[in-house]
């Protein structure tokens, strides 16, 4: 019972009406409806941490809640009016009134907070689903113009730097990397908050995932001398089903918070089944593995007061680690929310200065997959290798997984007893970490110098089989060992590569390019056998160019219609295998020209949407249409070959690699160059690398667009925001495709303002005008290109 109310009570009554069980009743019910109250604010304070999935189950309680406080209210009116009829016997009529009009006010009263209860109520819901939307809607904003810093960024890094454009080219690199991690973050959080996070269900392997991860953090790891140390267990199964991506995503936020927060040691993960009670637990027809991640490092540690916020949203250990380390703390909240959306768990383990284990357990489903890697179809002969590693996490783990492999591993920790140990015994190869520790009684500074001092030797050392390994921010001179026999690896270490390279090593079947462990790959697109009919619905004459051109290269024959309806009368005329399709065209759009296409018994015909429109709603509305893919523009050629490769009749391709005599190369007059408003090289590159094709483009683009800016600042003075937007969306498309990336980017301004805007938009005056003198320097800076290179 509420003490104040209940003394304030008392105080009008007399002692023998107080004893009254008519008068303890009604205390009674008015005693539960303050119980109930305090629920609200529970209930009300839970809502403020709940996503939008829970929000229904959310107000249904409060319903209730509210439903049984008038049901309290009119317990109370009906209590007075019994009181009202019982009281005579033991008080006056001027007690009695004077207890109704304390009670009535106090009914006021809860009423009252009543309503301010679902005020409140549904202020939080809208303030909650207001967040959602901003973060979403700023995450994508921010991500839009980031892509476009990245991928200039990665053209960049493949044009003639030298080395101090090149370092400075990698430390933009590295900032945009972070940035868009942060951003991922945020969206994240903004999906987790609206219930939308999606879980797939996909065969994975868990070893890759790991290796896969490691190779992320592995340069900043060796930038600070930090050791990576992996090591999965024989009893994980090589193949489980569920989400490798966000697994990959939970791996990497712990492996950058232990490289982060580790000045000098190691970093160890390990995957490993748990406990005995959780192995292969069957259900249904599939076997289920609690696999168990663990994260250690020789870091700072976290203290127990400390671990309790690790989880919480924008929370770190504690102000001073925000201020020498940064981050926003959202990276194991996330962690955190993945993990349980599994069914799994995260748990952390720590002292300060003692370092940190974080431990996942996620419940796996086996794969039905066949397939096994060769490690385990195909052991490695039983050969007598000396592993020659000073780190002891790092031997014993590569030990154990060589030595299951099926060699029999001699493991030496320092170079003099490596030494000693293979002038005594016989051995078929060796395996030799480049970092070995330099305190040694020989004065080696490296495992290639080791390996000097153990070839100098007579007899079949002379000539030893050799894999040496080296760290990425190493940089090994790989021709000395191009005559002998000797290869090289990077560490963090591949099982697929590692396989590979002592099956050769062992095998004595080393070719000449074995060696080259830091080659760059070249690049290579996929190309069907016979010639596909593509059908390219596009409405601007240089993007039908574009893509005409591209999809020419990889082996198609293309059709071109000039809108939907076109597309709608040249399907119902011919068989074509794919069609790609604009969205935003005059007399039909792609997606009203699609829906009428499936409605005319299409259904298995390939469709795939191309447009400049990049928010997820955009794509939504493709996939609604009946689109079965999505690509944005400016589309590459890598891009079309490989929709074409997952889209096209799957009984009539096979992969082939475009060979290297069919590659264009860029001439040296034109690698590199950018003139002010227009990036020619990634112009060109689109074009690949075909000189006289992207001049041919230029010309057309000024041609066609030449009068667009004036005619948008036309169409807005006369309210005309349709046409407005059709312009600004074709010119932001062939600003993309020719590499006018400011170009493309203040027609966009203009095209989103119109389309977002519910009213008449007011599109400001200035935006106008700067596309209009971007427009200008772009037209003159082609022309003098094209005198140029013609």
């Amino acid at each position: 019972m509420h003490a104040t109310l209940q003394e304030q009570i008392q105080s009008h009554l007399s002692n023998e009406f107080a004893q009254s069980p008519e008068i303890s009743q009604f205390l009674d019910i008015i005693d539960a409806t303050y119980h109930e109250f305090d629920s609200d604010l529970v209930l009300l304070e839970q809502h403020m941490m709940r996503n939008e999935e829970d929000l229904h189950t959310l107000n249904t309680q409060l319903q209730n809640e509210a439903n049984k406080h008038n049901q309290a209210v009119e317990q109370i009116k009906g209590s007075l009016s019994q009181l009202n009829i019982d009281s005579k016997a033991y008080v006056n009529d001027k007690d009695l009134l004077s207890i109704s009009e304390f009670l009535s006010e106090q009914i006021k009263l809860r009423q009252q907070s009543e309503t301010e209860l679902r005020k409140a109520k549904d202020e939080a819901e809208i303030a909650a689903k207001s967040k959602t939307e901003f973060l979403a809607t700023m995450s994508h904003e921010i991500r839009t113009p980031l892509n476009g810093v990245v991928g200039m960024a990665s053209l960049l890094h493949n044009t003639q730097l030298d080395g101090d454009q090149r370092r400075y080219l990698e430390t933009i690199q590295s900032c945009c990397n972070s940035l868009m991690n942060l951003v991922n973050d945020i969206l994240d959080v903004s999906k987790f908050d609206a219930g939308k996070i999606q879980l797939e269900r996909t065969p994975f392997s868990p070893r890759s995932s790991i290796e896969q991860t490691l190779q992320v953090v592995a340069e900043r790891a060796q930038t600070k001398n930090l050791q990576l140390v992996s090591y999965i267990s024989p009893d994980v199964p090589e193949y489980l089903i569920g989400d490798p991506g966000r697994i990959h995503q939970i791996l990497l936020n712990l492996l950058s918070n232990a490289v982060k927060f580790t000045g000098e040691g190691e970093i160890i993960i390990n995957a490993s089944q748990s406990g005995a009670k959780h192995k292969g637990t069957k259900h249904g027809t599939s076997k289920r593995f609690w696999i168990t991640f663990t994260i250690k490092d020789s870091g700072i540690g976290i203290s127990k007061s400390q671990q309790k916020k690790l989880f919480q949203p924008f929370m770190q250990a504690d102000s001073t680690t925000t201020r020498k380390y940064g981050g926003t703390g959202l990276g194991l909240t996330l962690c955190k929310q993945l993990a349980s959306m599994m069914g799994g768990s995260i748990d952390v383990y720590s002292k300060p200065h003692c370092g940190s284990e974080f431990t996942v357990t996620l419940p796996l489903r086996l794969s039905p997959t066949s397939d096994q890697p060769p490690w385990i179809t195909t052991p490695l002969p039983a050969k007598r290798i000396m592993l020659i590693e000073d780190n002891k996490a790092s031997a014993k783990a590569l030990h154990a997984q060589l030595e299951h492999w099926g060699l029999n591993i001699y493991t030496a920790t320092r170079s003099d007893n490596a030494l000693k140990l293979l002038r005594k015994g016989k051995f078929d190869a060796l395996i030799i970490d480049n970092n070995i520790d330099k305190k040694n009684d020989f004065n080696l500074k490296d495992g290639v110098s080791l390996l000097d001092k153990i070839r100098s030797y007579d007899g079949a050392l002379s000539s030893i089989p050799a894999l040496m390994l080296f760290n990425l921010v190493e940089k090994p001179n790989t021709e000395t060992f191009e005559n002998n026999r000797t290869l090289c690896l990077s560490i963090p270490l591949e099982s697929h590569q590692l396989y590979n390279k002592l099956s050769q090593l062992l095998t004595n079947k080393i070719t000449s390019t074995d060696h080259l462990a830091f080659q760059v790959q070249k690049e290579s697109h996929w190309i069907p056998h016979y010639e596909l009919r593509v059908l390219v619905v596009e409405d601007d004459l240089v993007n039908q160019e574009i893509s005409s051109m591209m999809l020419k290269e990889l082996n198609c024959h293309v059709d071109i219609a000039n809108n939907g309806l076109e597309a709608v009368n040249a399907i119902k005329r011919n068989l074509y295998d794919v069609v790609f399709m604009d969205c935003q065209m005059p007399e039909m759009d792609g997606y009203e020209a699609t829906q009428l296409i499936r409605s005319q018994g299409n259904s298995t015909l390939s469709i795939i949407a191309l447009t400049a429109n990049v928010m997820p709603k955009d794509k939504a509305l493709c996939i609604e249409s009946g689109m079965n893919d999505y690509l944005t523009k400016p589309i590459k050629r890598s891009t079309l070959s490989s929709a074409l490769k997952k889209w096209a009749p799957k009984n009539q391709h096979t992969s082939i690699s475009t060979p290297p005599s069919e590659k264009p190369v860029a001439s040296s007059k034109t690698q590199g160059q950018s003139v002010s408003g227009i990036a020619f090289t990634q112009g060109l590159e689109m074009m690949g690398g075909k000189l006289p094709r992207y001049i041919k483009l230029l010309k057309l683009a000024i041609e066609q667009h030449d009068s667009s800016p004036g005619n948008i600042e036309k169409a807005i003075a006369n309210s005309n925001f349709d046409e407005a937007q059709k312009l600004a969306h074709s010119l932001k498309s062939v600003g993309a495709n020719i590499g006018a990336t400011q170009l493309s980017i203040l027609a966009f301004s203009i095209e989103h303002q119109i389309r977002e805007s519910s009213a008449a938009p007011l599109i400001p005056l200035q935006d106008v005008a700067l596309l209009q003198k971007e427009w200008k320097t772009i037209k003159f800076a082609i022309d003098r290109y094209i005198l140029e290179h013609q």
